[in-house]
């Protein structure tokens, strides 16, 4: 593989984790070259975020980002991205539709690792 091409499926895996985060922190200056790093931006932010006291276990997580999101504007729009609960099941139900239409009469020898990856490549694919 290229080493472009390479560039490009890093670019585009990094923008697949952290969309909107990972566009939003990257500028290009008249070249097209990136003018801000998001690995150095968010690595920044990640140590002031550890640098805190941690939070004690009978608080509100959601109210502190909430509170505290404004200081860490990247990591915090990925806080709500992946600790937030989905508002409805369908996604749940679509893999457990997905993984009857796998096992059936004749496949239901098959392995329990192999049943999870192939529902796993039938919802990610």
């Amino acid at each position: 593989m290229a080493k472009g091409t390479q560039e490009k499926t890093a670019l585009g895996a990094m923008g697949d984790l952290f969309g909107n985060v990972y566009q939003g922190a990257e500028s290009t200056d008249a070249s097209g070259r990136p003018t801000v790093d998001i690995g150095n931006v968010l690595q920044q932010e990640m140590l002031i975020y550890e640098s805190e006291t941690p939070l004690p276990t009978d608080s509100d997580p959601l109210s502190w980002w909430k509170a505290s999101g404004s200081k860490y504007s990247h990591i915090a729009q990925l806080a709500r991205r992946y600790l937030s609960i989905p508002g409805s099941s369908v996604r749940a139900e679509r893999v457990f539709s997905t993984a009857g239409i796998i096992v059936n009469k004749k496949r239901s020898a098959l392995d329990p690792e192999n049943v999870d990856r192939l529902v796993f490549l039938a919802n990610n694919l």
